[in-house]
């Protein structure tokens, strides 16, 4: 990263960069709102007001970005356009050298895009660009995108034990809040919802880790009832993702206790039930079952021979 020069220095509130020294006019950057990813890509447009032969784009420390992998595309200015004699980048900083000789004269419209820029963390980022005539900047100026983080894609619900409570599993995704209440959930009765009409659930729960996997108990729903359930993800400077897929469960009754109301049953048919048994006499059983106490007798027996020799 290039030292730009006069960057602290306030003038009415403005930076001496952006007042005196910014030699580009209508910076925009494109998408100015965006979802966090591995493989963003980002258009810088502007008038560059000065003769300029490097553009280095910066991002901000300490909010996720990575632009070490990252690229420039064609540089285009005016009814031309260049490709980057050299790229160099750094986790926060790429920057775009043109070939010997090429130059973008004062007053005329840039446009380049950055490609291949990581970013993990959700909230608005603010981006600097300089440019250089050589070794000398022109100044820098600052466009702020927004970040929003990803949405849910596998929430699931079942029934639990417990009337009127349900379960909900999903995984973390990229560009959760760094702190504090990660989630809005909604819910609707039926097999469908309406993020616009749904109700909120009311809930405290704290984000975790992306990528982990997440199982909450919601509970007070009408037993027996069908509901739908969407979530959104809360992320930094008030950011939220698009809403998750729709599950839809029903809300179980009382839970019935598992006993067993069949009464056993016997294949013996003699004796009966308290009769005497005599010393050496067999008990009768019912046909099927005697059959089935013969062939395993014949099996063990031809077994038996067998490692015998027989």
């Amino acid at each position: 990263m290039r030292k730009k020069l006069f960057a602290g220095i306030v003038i009415s509130g403005l930076t001496a960069a952006s007042l005196v020294f910014a030699q580009i006019t209508g910076l925009t950057i494109t998408p100015s709102s965006n979802i966090v990813g591995t493989d963003l890509s980002y258009t810088f447009s502007g008038t560059f007001t000065a003769t300029t032969t490097v553009i280095e784009i910066d991002f901000p420390a300490g909010r996720g970005f990575d632009l070490s992998g990252s690229s420039f595309g064609l540089v285009q200015y005016g009814g031309s356009s260049t490709s980057c004699a050299s790229v160099a980048t750094s986790s926060l900083s790429a920057t775009c050298t043109l070939p010997t000789g090429v130059s973008i004269p004062p007053n005329t419209a840039v446009t380049t895009t950055l490609s291949n820029v990581i970013s993990t963390s959700s909230g608005s980022h603010v981006i600097t660009v300089v440019t250089y005539n050589g070794t000398s900047s022109n100044g820098s100026v600052t466009s702020s995108v927004i970040l929003n983080p990803k949405a849910i894609s596998n929430l699931r619900c079942d029934a639990s034990g417990q009337a009127g409570a349900i379960w909900l599993w999903w995984t973390v995704p990229m560009g959760i809040v760094n702190s504090g209440q990660g989630y809005q959930l909604k819910y609707q009765q039926g097999n469908s919802i309406d993020w616009n009409t749904a109700l909120t659930y009311t809930q405290d729960w704290l984000r975790a880790d992306p990528g982990t996997l997440e199982q909450k108990l919601v509970t007070g729903f009408n037993p027996n009832t069908q509901y739908t359930f969407a979530m959104k993800v809360l992320g930094n400077d008030g950011t939220t993702s698009h809403v998750s897929n729709a599950v839809t469960c029903y809300a179980p009754a009382a839970a019935q206790p598992s006993t067993d109301k069949i009464a056993p049953t016997s294949q013996i048919t003699n004796p009966k039930s308290g009769d005497k048994i005599l010393v050496g006499t067999k008990p009768k059983l019912k046909e099927r079952q005697r059959m089935k106490e013969d062939l395993l007798s014949r099996k063990l027996k031809f077994h038996s021979m067998e490692r015998i020799g027989f």
